[in-house]
């Protein structure tokens, strides 16, 4: 888990503790696992509880335990 956290610090340009679309389209391009618009898209909105358009460090935390419990 640790390893998450330190990957979105990482990519976290904006140092805001959120990843915007700009920056998880970066991350997984340096990941080697370049997605599409519509992809990328639909990985924020897999996560994103408050709909505010990006992934905030909580909901990553969140959905981690919850996609490892079941």
């Amino acid at each position: 888990m640790s390893a998450l956290i330190v990957n979105l610090y990482r990519y976290d340009t904006g140092k805001d503790k959120f990843i915007d679309f700009e920056e998880l389209k970066h991350m997984m391009e340096k990941l080697g696992a370049p997605q599409t618009h519509l992809c990328l898209k639909e990985m924020i909105k897999e996560v994103d509880e408050d709909f505010d358009g990006k992934i905030s460090f909580r909901e990553v935390w969140t959905n981690y335990f919850l996609w490892h419990l079941f």
